[in-house]
């Protein structure tokens, strides 16, 4: 398991903007920080092709627990008041695939940042993982 990485959730839809979210890393972070990008859906050809050239980015493989997710998610929108409208479908359906960025709980890092792959790095994040183990140290005091 890697100390640190960055987690993102994305698929050929939004290409582009992993693109530039990679990029953004590479040149604001680091160009040898892990990145783990979870799959939203099965439509993953183009960023397969991309981090071919990238040795420190990987596709999450943990399908047992992206599905967890998924399910969980499910569960949870079919007790809501508005599931069986069919006009919430849609909505449904792509609510559930947004869970599948909390497989980055149980996935390959020790601490971890999740960026939305439409955002961009603007600057290091060793701030980000410092706070971590501040809060971690922290915590195990309280209890």
């Amino acid at each position: 398991m890697a100390s640190c990485g960055i987690y993102t959730l994305a698929n050929d839809v939004v290409f582009d903007q992993l693109v530039a979210f990679l990029n953004s890393v590479e040149v604001n972070v680091s160009p040898d920080i892990p990145i783990c990008i979870i799959p939203y859906d099965d439509r993953m050809e183009q960023v397969k092709k991309e981090i071919g050239d990238r040795p420190n980015v990987s596709i999450y493989e943990d399908q047992q627990e992206i599905q967890r997710w998924e399910d969980f998610a499910k569960e949870v929108w079919m007790n809501h008041p508005l599931a069986f409208q069919k006009s919430n479908a849609r909505l449904i359906e792509s609510r559930m695939r947004f869970q599948r960025k909390m497989a980055a709980f149980q996935g390959y890092f020790d601490k971890f940042l999740f960026y939305d792959a439409d955002t961009l790095a603007m600057k290091p994040v060793d701030d980000m993982f410092l706070k971590l183990d501040t809060y971690k140290t922290s915590k195990r005091i309280i209890t």
